[in-house]
């Protein structure tokens, strides 16, 4: 496996990768993570994998769990304190 940083002003959002077989034919694939699913019920459900792949972690499931219906719910929120208090 070989990483290769991409160039000066390259899309952040885009990856690509190459795989070299055996016999020599390369296969190619690349795939822009910044690009919003169509259905929107589905973009949720990726943001919400990638809150939790990031979040529990660092502050654990129930925290975590915790945060992002407190999230959800921001408009509600009178105080930015009452959410950093979850993440403490």
């Amino acid at each position: 496996v070989v990483v290769r940083p991409m160039p000066q002003g390259w899309p952040l959002c885009l990856t690509e990768v190459d795989i070299e077989l055996g016999d020599g034919r390369v296969l190619k694939a690349s795939h822009d993570t910044g690009t919003p699913a169509d259905d929107l019920a589905e973009q949720g459900e990726r943001l919400n994998r990638k809150f939790a792949a990031l979040a529990v972690p660092v502050i654990g499931q129930s925290r975590a769990s915790q945060l992002a219906a407190a999230i959800a719910e921001i408009e509600r929120v009178a105080d930015i304190g009452e959410l950093m208090e979850i993440v403490r």
